[in-house]
């Protein structure tokens, strides 16, 4: 295993990224079908932020001929990744502390790469690298913090009983992994534990705009609803402002989740996970923004009409 300066482990949460055995095996399954594929051609940032765990790709100009054999030339680059530290916040530049430089032939190595903003947050790469005359081809086989999307945390919230958050993280983990009905399958069951407080968001944001009606028929059908339901149970005529690309997001969730996963093929039940996720993430996005919006008014009326000081005509 190549070593390399600033080698470390540790993430700002102080945990140690373990590659267990179980990734191992987990590689050697992937590797005959990664090895008749071969991958698409990628860049190493490419690679490093985009490409899930278990894929193997050819990364472009990665070899160089040294005294007749061919290496990974020194790896000192950029990746852009979110950083979920208080002051970050968003997707930051963080740098590589090392390199990899490895012969000709196969070898294991890890990478870590540092935020370059706050230099707390840390991203570990496991990868296996295999190089020939022609070309150099890696397998990621892990990486900790776990590869996939940011989940906001005004969305951890609505889900709020610790129990589903952790099913929503691991949905969250298989969708990464590309293994589509588990992450289905996780998606679905929090979307419905959490209903409730996903009616109480959107009926706080009805009362809010005034829409007496919406409220009425929120509250109706709240205490017997189910995603899984004729579609007619949920044709409320939401707010504009909380409708997404001009569509209500209770109908999309509900297109995504009514589909048994019995008769989807893995691929079609990853595609439908993605997009649970997504516009759940969506939906909570636009009722946190309507609520702050309010909640700012409301604080900007309340400074002024509570001023001592006052301006009186001359």
């Amino acid at each position: 295993m190549a070593v390399y300066e600033g080698q470390s482990h540790s993430t700002h949460q102080g945990t140690t990224p373990v590659f267990t055995a179980g990734n191992a095996v987990a590689a050697i399954k992937a590797e005959k079908k990664s090895d008749e594929d071969g991958g698409d051609t990628v860049s190493w940032a490419e690679f490093l932020e985009k490409i899930q765990p278990l894929q193997r790709r050819n990364i472009s100009n990665a070899t160089k001929p040294v005294t007749g054999r061919f290496t990974v030339p020194l790896y000192k680059g950029t990746i852009m990744l979110y950083c979920d530290q208080e002051h970050c916040s968003k997707n930051c530049f963080f740098d590589s502390d090392g390199a990899i430089n490895a012969s000709t032939g196969k070898s294991f190595d890890f990478l870590s790469f540092t935020c370059r903003h706050c230099g707390k947050t840390r991203k570990t790469f496991a990868l296996e690298t295999q190089i020939n005359s022609e070309r150099a081809k890696v397998m990621k086989v892990g990486e900790w913090p776990p590869f996939g999307p940011h989940v906001p945390a005004r969305v951890l919230r609505l889900i709020e009983n610790q129990e589903d958050i952790d099913l929503f993280k691991k949905g969250r983990r298989a969708e990464g992994q590309g293994l589509g009905i588990a992450a289905h399958a996780y998606y679905r069951r929090v979307v419905e534990n959490a209903k409730n407080r996903l009616f109480d968001e959107l009926i706080r944001v009805a009362k809010k705009l005034g829409e007496n009606n919406v409220v009425a028929d929120l509250e109706k059908i709240k205490s017997n609803f189910q995603f899984s339901r004729s579609i007619d149970d949920i044709k409320i005529a939401l707010p504009k402002s909380l409708l997404i690309k001009g569509h209500n997001p209770l109908t999309l969730l509900h297109n995504a989740l009514s589909s048994g996963i019995h008769k989807e093929t893995d691929d079609d039940c990853l595609k439908r996970a993605s997009d649970i996720r997504i516009v759940l993430t969506e939906m909570c996005e636009t009722i946190a923004h309507l609520l702050k919006e309010d909640a700012e008014l409301e604080a900007a009326v309340s400074r002024l009409t509570t001023s001592p000081t006052s301006v009186k005509a001359s």
